[in-house]
């Protein structure tokens, strides 16, 4: 899980990290590509075709520069 707060995400991957925390993009407006690699570094979960960020996530998502603006 460790993997998850250390690997380098694109600027895509960001934007979609972003936007699956604030909760502003329905998955199937999102890159699946980019959305897949979120799921294997455990940043986001899918239940019931609904995105969420993991605990993991939401730290990850504090940590960008952006979440705070």
């Amino acid at each position: 899980m460790e993997r998850g707060l250390k690997a380098p995400l694109s600027p895509h991957e960001e934007v979609t990290l972003h936007r699956i925390g604030l909760g502003i993009s329905k998955a199937k407006h999102l890159l699946a590509c980019d959305v897949a690699y979120l799921i294997r570094l455990c940043l986001v979960a899918e239940n019931d075709g609904r995105l969420s960020l993991t605990d993991i996530g939401r730290e990850r998502y504090r940590a960008l520069p952006k979440a705070q603006a």
